[in-house]
């Protein structure tokens, strides 16, 4: 199907972007989807990772983490408790964030919450320096 998706990206404190594409490209739980004008109805969880969007400017990317996806046949809203352009990015500081997740990772119980918060932080550090490489 020809045409084009209205897709919104926002966060509690701000939208991200609010652009026309051709396609998107989303991070779920489930793993990742391309979505195309003409899509199916769905509804989804948001994981941590990297979202692209392609426009007529050329591709746009950025990083989100954990939240929900609602997409319908023109339309695609991401709703990020977390999202950042990669403009925002401070590599160091990622870098830093993913050696002090791995190390403390090592030490956990992998059934604990303390286990889960920091795999979550390890994903956010690995989505922003995927991002930031472009």
């Amino acid at each position: 199907m020809s045409g084009t998706l209205s897709v919104r990206v926002l966060t509690p404190s701000r939208r991200l972007a609010e652009v026309e594409c051709s396609q998107v490209v989303i991070p779920t739980t489930q793993g990742q989807i391309t979505v195309l004008p003409g899509h199916s109805a769905l509804l989804a969880s948001l994981g941590a990772g990297t979202v692209e969007l392609h426009t007529a400017a050329g591709v746009q990317r950025l990083v989100v983490c954990f939240g929900s996806v609602e997409i319908d046949q023109r339309q695609v809203l991401i709703l990020a408790e977390v999202g950042e352009l990669a403009e925002e990015i401070d590599v160091d500081r990622a870098r830093l964030a993913l050696q002090d997740a791995a190390s403390r990772l090592k030490n956990l119980d992998a059934l604990s919450d303390e286990y889960r918060d920091e795999m979550c932080r390890m994903q956010r550090a690995q989505a922003r320096l995927a991002v930031a490489a472009g």
